[in-house]
């Protein structure tokens, strides 16, 4: 018999989502919700919807709530995904570096590694004096899906993105059905756990965040706080890459420099 997500509960779940970590569901997911959910339900043996809920809220560690949140957030990315964008992002290390030891970048939203690699990837095409000297921070709200990142072993389907050029700096694993990011491109990248509705640890400042498709799940408000954190955290001149399919709030002190770019101006704190 199908798992049936009553009103209640689904009303439930939204302010739940919104509340751990900033997801806005439509109130027309219930289905969506519910196949997820259930997937959750059968995983840890519960009855129906009301004796998973009654879990969630009596698991004193949170890790169950994480769970759910982790089930109902989209996980969607690849290598070198919105190319258009690269050639800035080569150009903005090679300015930043030019005039400071080192470049950090920060790849927020960053689910299962692909694009902190790709920007790895990137650096390390730039040269190696360029790669020695940027540092990738790459988090995401997920634990399993940085458990993919940290392994950085990826199906063949996965890496069919990644142009020709790049190839060597993968590695092959075990049968070959596999190919690993290489050691020299991961040493870039530091993963950690991290929500974006939470607490920001990092220090800044940072030359370069890119939060691609992240914000869409967020609702205006949050959006807006967001973007008002990542200007605080940037350094005069730094850059915020986002999707495409995304737009900045209408209040943003950000300066448009193409589709989807956008820069600090270098008087500004």
């Amino acid at each position: 018999m199908p798992l049936e997500l009553s009103p209640e509960h689904f009303a439930w779940v939204r302010t739940q989502a919104k509340n751990v970590a900033g997801l806005h569901v439509g109130a027309n997911k219930k289905r969506v919700v519910t196949a997820r959910l259930a997937r959750r339900v059968r995983t840890v043996q519960a009855v129906d919807f009301d004796d998973y809920i009654d879990l969630v809220e009596q698991d004193r560690s949170g890790r169950e709530l994480w769970a759910m949140v982790d089930a109902l957030a989209v996980h969607q990315t690849a290598f070198f995904r919105e190319p258009l964008q690269f050639p800035c992002f080569r150009e903005v290390l090679r300015e930043r570096l030019a005039r400071a030891p080192e470049a950090r970048v920060w790849s927020a939203g960053c689910s299962t590694g692909e694009e902190p690699y790709t920007l790895a990837m990137l650096a390390v095409d730039a040269g190696e004096d360029i790669a020695r000297r940027t540092r990738i921070l790459a988090t995401d709200l997920s634990a399993s899906a940085l458990s993919v990142a940290r392994e950085a072993s990826y199906r063949r389907s996965r890496i069919s993105p990644i142009p020709p050029d790049y190839r060597h700096m993968l590695e092959p694993v075990e049968d070959g059905s596999r190919m690993r990011v290489a050691a020299g491109v991961r040493s870039l990248v530091r993963i950690a756990r991290h929500n974006l509705v939470g607490t920001w640890p990092m220090r800044g400042p940072l030359d370069v965040i890119f939060c691609r498709n992240v914000m869409i799940y967020f609702d205006r408000p949050t959006q807006q706080r967001v973007v008002d954190r990542a200007w605080d955290i940037l350094a005069p001149g730094g850059y915020l890459f986002t999707g495409h399919a995304e737009a900045l709030p209408p209040r943003t002190r950000f300066e448009y420099v193409q589709p989807a770019v956008y820069r600090k101006p270098e008087d500004r704190e």
